[in-house]
């Protein structure tokens, strides 16, 4: 669903001295909010990096683009403490109206973990064009509302400690590499013309139908002369003539049955057999099983020897 941003080389565990207080913003008003600035990201941002959150790039389906949020994991004993936490968490977000893009909970034979991440959706990136109007810059992306939440998240009385190593500042993203990497997740890539490699396979040679009936290159349905030479007993209903000319299995052709669902339905090859001759040519079948052309007689007249 969502990657880290980067993993710092050098890792420490957390340490006993550092801040137990998370700084707090106050709440934005409005709505487009503005995505988060270099004075945000020093004074609430990277504090929470003391707190185990980090970036994480929330990916969209059949999508390159990919939009920033601010991601944590917390791991409880058991599973009744993480519900207890998920509980405030969901408190929480009805109010601040703010609901995580990510909320998730998985319990394991060890512990149970709370994976939260959060982006805020009707927010406003920054002026990247000089012809940039509010409506291009409407983009989704990290704003005051997340580090807000996230801050308030970390003051629950619920949440566990952070036991998560982290790198030193040295190692965390600084504010220009911040801005780059959320301009490229939020840029869309241009799909690359690559000539796909095509392997050479010898063709193989078709198999010709052979007739049952008259040994032509061809399938005892499209056989013409099939009529006058003798078949076996029809493997249906047992009577003499082909499979092919077996009334229930018109009758399935016809209604999209199975032979025996058309068996069934209609009763025995006796009762489907047609009761008069063909209109068309006069023969023992049904019309539209007819292989001469369905025409009236002054058309084919001239064509007739």
């Amino acid at each position: 669903m969502f990657s880290r941003l980067s993993r710092p080389v050098a890792r420490r565990l957390f340490s006993s001295d550092a801040p137990t207080a998370v700084p707090i913003p106050g709440k934005p008003k409005g709505w487009p909010t503005p995505w988060i600035t270099e004075e945000d990201a020093n004074n609430y941002l990277f504090p929470l990096y003391l707190r185990s959150w980090y970036i994480a790039a929330i990916g969209k389906e059949h999508s390159t683009l990919r939009t920033a949020g601010l991601a944590c994991r917390f791991t409880f004993p058991t599973p009744s403490p993480a519900s207890a936490f998920l509980q405030q968490v969901v408190e929480l977000s009805e109010q601040e109206k703010h609901h995580p893009a990510w909320l998730k909970v998985q319990h394991s034979p060890r512990n149970s973990a709370v994976h939260i991440c959060t982006t805020t959706h009707s927010a406003l990136r920054p002026e990247w064009h000089p012809n940039d109007t509010d409506e291009s810059r409407a983009l989704e992306g990290l704003t005051l509302r997340d580090l807000r939440f996230a801050a308030l998240i970390s003051c629950l009385p619920t949440t566990p400690p952070p036991t998560r190593e982290i790198g030193p500042s040295s190692t965390r993203p600084d504010w220009d590499g911040l801005c780059t990497t959320f301009r490229q997740w939020s840029t869309p890539v241009a799909p690359t013309a690559s000539t796909p490699k095509t392997k050479q396979v010898e063709a193989k040679p078709s198999k010709t139908a052979v007739c049952i009936a008259c040994g032509g290159p061809h399938s005892i349905a499209a056989c013409s002369t099939r009529q006058n030479f003798e078949p076996p007993p029809c493997a249906v209903c047992g009577g003499p003539h082909w499979r092919v000319d077996c009334p229930t299995v018109v009758l399935s052709r016809r209604n999209g049955l199975t032979v025996a669902q058309a068996r069934k339905r209609f009763g025995s090859s006796e009762q489907t057999a047609p009761n008069k001759p063909c209109p068309n040519c006069g023969g023992a079948h049904w019309k539209e099983d007819c292989r001469k052309p369905h025409a009236p007689p002054e058309l084919l007249q001239p064509f007739e020897l």
